[in-house]
């Protein structure tokens, strides 16, 4: 009988596993498994470094790898293993754990049951074995299908009844029961390393340890051979972990760079927008903005700014000039499309017009008049947009600017 262990903790558990991703699937060829998964602590991040060392082994005996996390819930839910089956499924795992990770600090992810509920859609699951059996059944009715009961050997003399009541809780909630052996390193040499990181964790001596340490060295990955004698009362569940592998189609390799679908005017394409930028030609974007709004915006600020199409721009602050006219306090939103200007015609027009322009909007737009208007520098020059002005003001300055071309003032 084969088997593939799903229950793998490496080091990217902080202190916790002590053996490398790398060494656990060198070490799962060397025993022949079909297929190891790596689950580390509601984190993906020890998957990559067991790719790059799975692609790296001869193709005709390298195991499937099986990419998933362990979740560790704040709200006293058993742990669950969470593999995704495709590359949507993926996606969904790593909103959930960015939804933990965005609620903590550094380092932390804070998960409901919740959380694993909403964002579940496509990952098969395996809860792990809490200490009481039956405190499983809520769980496992509330996750319905797709997924797994984790059977796990504690070596404490107990084993037999504690398979037995696992044995039980699955049949009543009508789950299958899978083997793992929950591994804390690759093999049985790297035991006092995971003391020594307990210890670390624990902020305690070895000697102060006591129970806070693993009370055998059974932690590793044991041959298929092993896991059929520890598992004969139950040999079914040593053959759900194939089952539950071959369930899985997703690989690392579907990940890959895509670029987004960019947010471009009607009737343009990505291509057209992008390029100007690529050839490092500077577009603008002339913003009025009143002084009560502009203590939130500065020069190197970076953000997605939306113009009155709804079509959002990302844009970088370049330039800032507070107070040029007093068109800010005359419009509510100030991102509204007027067009695409360069600095150059933003500055020449609103230098030469700025007097005209006061006279032209007095009747028709209410706003104070600055007692000094300074030289208009761009106002607020943002990369990669356009000029934001309301319609109304965008034909009262066409016509200035009309006027000035033939030679008016």
């Amino acid at each position: 009988m084969n088997y593939a262990e799903l229950a793998v903790t490496t080091n990217f558990s902080f202190l916790r596993g002590a053996s490398h991703p790398k060494e656990f699937v060198r070490q799962a060829a060397a025993l022949g498994y079909p297929a190891i998964g790596i689950a580390d602590r509601n984190t993906l991040a020890g998957v990559v470094r067991a790719y790059e060392a799975w692609e790296k082994l001869d193709a005709a005996s390298r195991p499937r790898l099986l990419i998933g996390a362990r979740l560790v819930f704040r709200d006293g839910t058993p742990d669950i293993l969470a593999y995704p089956k495709d590359r949507k499924a993926y996606g969904w795992l790593s909103r959930l754990l960015s939804v933990g990770k965005l609620r903590g600090k550094k380092g932390e992810c804070l998960l409901d049951f919740a959380d694993l509920l909403k964002f579940r859609r496509g990952l098969l699951l395996v809860l792990m074995p809490p200490p009481d059996p039956r405190t499983a059944v809520p769980v496992l009715r509330a996750l319905g299908s797709g997924v797994w009961l984790a059977a796990s050997l504690l070596y404490t003399g107990e084993d037999r009844r504690r398979l037995r009541d696992l044995k039980r809780v699955a049949r009543r909630t009508r789950v299958p029961l899978i083997a793992v052996n929950d591994a804390l390193y690759h093999e049985k040499g790297r035991r006092e390393l995971q003391d020594v990181v307990t210890c670390i964790r624990e902020h305690v001596t070895l000697a102060e340890a006591g129970t806070r340490l693993e009370a055998n060295a059974e932690r590793y990955l044991k041959t298929p051979e092993e896991m059929a004698r520890l598992f004969r009362d139950c040999p079914e569940a040593v053959g759900e972990s194939l089952r539950f592998a071959g369930r899985i189609a997703f690989e690392l390799s579907e990940l890959g760079q895509r670029y987004p679908n960019e947010p471009v005017p009607r009737g343009k394409t990505a291509d057209l927008v992008t390029g100007p930028v690529a050839n490092q030609r500077k577009m603008t974007l002339a913003v009025a903005v009143t002084s009560g709004d502009i203590r939130h915006i500065f020069v190197g600020q970076t953000g997605v700014f939306a113009d009155a199409a709804k079509v959002e721009w990302d844009a970088k602050v370049i330039d800032l000039v507070q107070q040029p006219v007093s068109l800010g306090e005359a419009i509510r939103s100030p991102f509204y499309r007027f067009g695409e200007f360069t600095s150059k015609q933003a500055n020449r027009f609103f230098s030469a017009k700025s007097e005209a322009m006061e006279k032209s909007l007095a009747g028709s737009i209410a706003a104070p008049k600055p007692q000094q208007a300074p030289a208009f520098s761009g106002a607020m020059l943002l990369m990669g947009g356009g000029v934001g002005i309301a319609d109304h003001v965008y034909r009262e300055l066409m016509r200035l600017q009309e006027g000035g071309a033939h030679g008016t003032s």
